[in-house]
């Protein structure tokens, strides 16, 4: 991955394969004014959406900008978790759980490309590590 120098604090940055590297800079520069909010992915009961705000609470997608085709695989994919798991159960079936997680991995890499320039994603969705965009 392509890394760049900030000139305002001499900070290596990660330029991400679908920015430039004065994009990079710029989003940097914007992190610091606290433009940029943190965005957790994880589904939970009570809520149609697996979009969190760390201060303001539950988002729906339109708060974040998110295309109408990343809106739709967020709904199927929050969908399978709802028919999956209950608030007193757990998942029934380990292989249907392991492809939720795999195509939730996806999800979260393809919200952080979207919103990238206003948000990281901390994709806390599966229960088997922790990643974190941004």
């Amino acid at each position: 991955m392509e890394r760049v120098i900030d000139p305002f604090d001499q900070t290596e940055l990660l330029v991400p394969p679908f920015a430039t590297s004065d994009m990079t800079i710029a989003r940097a520069e914007r992190a610091r004014r606290g433009e940029i909010r943190e965005v957790r992915f994880a589904s939970e009961h009570g809520h149609r959406w697996p979009l969190w705000d760390v201060i303001e609470g539950p988002l729906e997608p339109y708060h974040l900008g998110i295309s109408a085709e990343l809106t739709a695989k967020l709904r199927r994919w929050h969908d399978v978790w709802i028919a999956n798991v209950s608030v007193k159960s757990r998942w029934e079936s380990p292989a249907v759980r392991q492809v939720w997680n795999e195509e939730g991995r996806g999800l979260a890499l393809e919200l952080f490309e979207e919103i990238w320039w206003s948000a990281d994603v901390a994709d806390v969705h599966w229960d088997d590590g922790l990643g974190v965009y941004g």
